[in-house]
């Protein structure tokens, strides 16, 4: 078959369910025009999880013995992301965001460079803000993210748009960025930015804060460190690979894919240390627990207020 691949992503079934779902999305040549598929795969055999191949003829077997299943129905873009209609190019990155209240951010880079951004009332949808920025090249990644663990991004989106730009400084000086990916790297609550470039470099950058002058300080993205490869970066992500509890960054490159792994040393150290801090307290706890001492609640709500008194 004369097709293009252009993209390919996969995820576990839910428990209980055992299986790979493979999504893939192609451009076949017909003859008279190229036409984009999606296909999924989602049959299991044991020894064939990775195997598109065996699991492509399990599907094809499957839909024949029921016509019904796999089947998807189109639907106007206006029904359900209405921050989709009448993009200025074609789309090459979209990114999603739910934050509370019923809502989500959506974010897409274009070819032509484009960055739209959008909040939406998801119980409609509507479209309540958006805003667009042109960039001088396509636009390969948009991401929604928060610098911390444990905070939102949504507070400064909706508060500034895309008027408040940071630039991370030398990213410009190894051709064009292919990827991205933020993650908390140093297990330090605050993530770091990586972009693969193709000038084949790793960057990763952090948030930090740089005293000034005078009293104050500002805080900016500052690169932590970079590492070289022998071809253009593609693709990066970060899972545990191994199934030992610890994640590993798998780099994509244009000529293989490339392995890192924390230290286990140092790893096992910073455990060590967080649980050091962490010991004190749960030892009184646990003596606590054992005298019967209760452990402190929260103080009662106050009593509402008194109805008001008749004219």
């Amino acid at each position: 078959v004369d097709a293009e691949i252009v993209s390919i992503d996969a995820f576990n079934k839910s428990a209980p369910n055992r299986g790979l779902v493979v999504g893939i999305t192609f451009i076949k040549d017909s003859g008279d025009k190229a036409t984009p598929f999606l296909n999924i795969y989602c049959d299991y055999e044991p020894g064939s999880e990775f195997n598109l191949e065996s699991i492509a003829r399990s599907i094809v077997k499957e839909e024949e013995d029921n016509a019904s299943l796999h089947q998807f129905e189109e639907q106007p873009v206006e029904r359900l992301f209405p921050e989709l209609q009448d993009l200025p190019s074609n789309v090459l990155w979209l990114d999603m965001l739910s934050v509370p209240g019923g809502r989500r951010f959506s974010a897409y880079g274009c070819q032509n460079g484009c960055v739209g951004l959008a909040l939406v009332d998801q119980s409609g949808p509507a479209v309540l803000q958006s805003w667009r920025v042109l960039q001088d090249s396509p636009v390969s990644t948009v991401l929604l993210f928060s610098l911390n663990t444990d905070s939102s991004s949504s507070k400064d989106i909706q508060e500034h748009g895309t008027s408040n730009p940071e630039f991370l400084p030398e990213s410009d000086h190894w051709d064009a960025v292919l990827c991205a990916l933020v993650v908390d790297l140093d297990f330090d609550g605050q993530k770091e930015v990586l972009i693969g470039t193709y000038g084949q470099e790793l960057l990763c950058y952090k948030f930090q804060e740089q005293p000034d002058s005078g009293c104050s300080t500002d805080r900016l993205f500052q690169m932590v460190w970079r590492r070289s490869f022998k071809s253009p970066v593609l693709s990066i992500t970060y899972s545990d690979l191994t199934g030992d509890g610890l994640k590993e960054l798998a780099i994509l490159t244009l000529k293989g894919l490339h392995i890192m792994q924390h230290s286990l040393s140092s790893t096992a150290d910073l455990v060590l240390q967080r649980l050091s801090k962490r010991l004190p307290t749960l030892i009184h706890s646990e003596l606590d627990r054992q005298e019967g001492v209760p452990e402190p609640t929260a103080p009662p709500p106050p009593p509402p207020p008194a109805p008001p008194s008749p004219n």
